[in-house]
Order: structure tokens, then sequence, then C-alpha cells
């Protein structure tokens, strides 16, 4: 699932990112980058990013590695979109601590449109539909996620 998440990004969209990420976790991203071109890792950090970027991708696809796009995911949205991840949770009444859930609570399903509204006027699009892609996939049973999610890719 994760997986499917980074590979649809344009190599762009996974750029940026990347960028967003803390320093370790860019060096192990480019760890990875350099087993996909056969390099050392200190030679692929001379590289470009966007070079990096697309060496990178071709090791998740060659390795179909889950777990690795999972942490590029984890680290996304409790790092940098943080508030995003903590701001739908609380309008939905999900309790958490620094966005991440402590037990089995869902997300109360008549509040979802209105947080995804809230959300959308808040923080880019963009990470909005990622971080619902992730959410309708962890909650399936709250359609109130998928037919937001749906909506808002239709209206891009």
């Amino acid at each position: 699932m994760m997986l499917e998440l980074v590979l649809d990004m344009s190599l762009e969209r996974l750029q940026a990112v990347v960028e967003t990420l803390p320093n370790q976790v860019r060096a192990a991203l480019d760890n990875a980058a350099a087993q996909a071109l056969n390099s050392r890792p200190q030679t692929i950090r001379k590289r470009p990013l966007p070079m990096r970027i697309k060496a990178l991708r071709s090791f998740m696809v060659k390795r179909r590695d889950e777990d690795l796009a999972g942490d590029i995911m984890r680290t996304y949205f409790l790092g940098p979109r943080k508030d995003l991840v903590a701001a739908f949770l609380d309008a939905t009444g999900v309790p958490h601590e620094e966005g991440q859930i402590e037990d089995d609570s869902e997300p109360a399903a008549d509040k979802v449109p209105a947080a995804v509204d809230e959300l959308v006027e808040k923080f880019e699009r963009e990470d909005v539909v990622l971080y619902l892609e992730i959410a309708a996939f962890q909650w399936p049973e709250i359609e109130g996620i998928r037919t937001s999610l749906d909506s808002l890719k239709a209206a891009a």
C-alpha cells in the first residue's frame, strides 16, 4: 500500500517529500539509491538530488520495498507534516500523542467531511490527498474518508 503511494508520486513530488525529511533519513535513502546504482553512498551523495531520487525509486521498484516506502511516509507525516495529521485526528475525535494514535480509536465518520474541508484550507492539497490515502487504508470502514478523498481527486 505505502509502496504504491510512493511509486505513484511523480519524481518531482517524491523529491519534494524527501527534501523535507531529516538528514539522517535522507542519508539512509541515499544508501538505497547507491545500491540501485551499484555505487558507494559517498559517491551518490555528490550527485544531483533528482538523480538520487530516480535511483531511489528504481531501488524500491526492484526490491518492492514496502518497509522503506512506509518509513518515508511515516517520517513525512509524523515529522514535517505532523500538524496536518494532528489537525485531522483532533477534528475527528481520535485521541493521539503528537499524531500517533494510542489505541484502536477511529475517526467519527460524521466529522470527516468538515475535517477534510478544514485540512484543504490549511494545508497543501497534495499532502491532504496523500494523507487521506493512508487514512482510507487505515480505516477502510469509515466511508467518509474514501468519499472525501474521491471528491478531492475529482476536483483536481
